[in-house]
Parts: structure tokens; sequence; C-alpha cells
């Protein structure tokens, strides 16, 4: 009985360790973003300066504040490339220590956005 139940024990602490989803199936929330379109860039200001409450730190018009960076300019601050997969990343995982504004991004700047409307926003940003 001692025998089975040590042998239990280690096939839940492996599981434990190795986590739930151990197939390398791609973590939804991480799924690839769609093409950028004019559709998406739209979805993604609308998501911007509402729901996602973007503009309380980067600005009605996301040329930045006091808080965050412009987003309209060409300098990135927080990533080694900009692109649109980058942004995307950013979006979806925060900016835990910015590289010159004060407050830390939170994942999804806060709103519990869907990976849609992450990629929506991430595409607006990259082309703002």
């Amino acid at each position: 009985m001692g025998t089975r139940l040590a042998a239990l024990g280690a096939v839940l602490v492996g599981i434990w360790v190795i986590g739930p989803d151990s197939t390398g199936a791609q973590n939804p929330a991480q799924a690839a973003c769609p093409e950028i379109d004019e559709a998406l860039t739209e979805r993604g200001r609308v998501v911007f300066t509402g729901r996602g409450n973007c503009t309380a730190c980067h600005g009605p018009n996301a040329t930045g504040g006091p808080l965050a960076p412009d987003l309209t300019d060409s300098e990135w601050l927080n990533m080694d490339t900009a692109s649109y997969e980058t942004v995307a990343t950013l979006v979806r995982d925060g900016v835990p220590s910015p590289v010159s504004h004060p407050a830390p991004m939170p994942p999804g700047g806060g709103a519990d956005l869907s990976d849609p409307e992450v990629c929506a926003v991430a595409a607006w940003s990259a082309t703002a």
C-alpha cells in the first residue's frame, strides 16, 4: 500500500510540475493575430479609446503622457523590434518595468481584453 501511495504521489507531483498541457498545443491567449486590415485597425481604435481604457495612460490620441509613452511616434521604448506581433505580445503581457515612464502596464492594460481585442489594439497601435 505504501508503494502505491508513493507512486501516486510521484505521478501527481509530476503532473503539477509539467502542467496540465504538456502537449505543446498553442495557448489560445497567444494565438497568432490575423493580418492587419482596415476593419481590424478600426476595432483596435474603438477598444483603445473605450473598453481597453488605454487612453487613461496613453492619452486620447495615443500621444502619451506622464504615465505612458507616445504610441504615434517611431520610438518604441519597451521592445527591441517594433512589429505587429511584438506589440500584441506587449499588450497581452504588459510592461512590468517600463524604460522611461513611472507606471507599469499590467497585462491587457489592466482590462480583461480578449485575444481578438489584443490583436485589434496591437494593429491600431502598430499603425497609429
